[in-house]
């Protein structure tokens, strides 16, 4: 009885390396944004539903005012983040039409550059 060997080709082989690669380059991203992610984090020691720190936004996996410190966006972008993010567990569509109406200033501002 004879056994097969199975000997990766260099195809085979290239393409593995290429994932490592991929793997090592992905794990270094979420380290250097976890790191830039730990700059902005402004509510580590505030009471669990203090006013800075509000319950409708701790199921979330980043605070919007994290997120908006971080990418260094205006007030209608950011207000756009905060109320899109709580909308469910705030005011609901009240939250989202708010959204809307600072989109809508956004626009009417960048097209005002125009």
């Amino acid at each position: 009885m004879t056994t097969m060997i199975n000997v990766p080709t260099k195809k085979a082989t290239e393409e593995h390396e290429r994932h490592l690669d991929y793997m090592a380059r992905r794990s270094r991203e979420e380290e250097e944004q976890k790191e830039l992610l730990k700059q902005y984090t402004l509510f580590d020691e505030v009471e669990e539903d203090c006013p800075v720190n509000p319950s409708h936004y701790n199921t979330l996996k980043i605070q919007p005012m994290t997120y908006i410190l971080a990418n260094d966006l205006d007030f209608c972008e950011g207000s756009v983040i905060k109320y899109v993010s709580r909308w469910r567990m705030k005011n609901g569509i009240t939250d989202l039409k708010k959204a809307i109406r600072n989109l809508e200033l956004l626009i009417k501002n960048e097209e005002g550059k125009q």
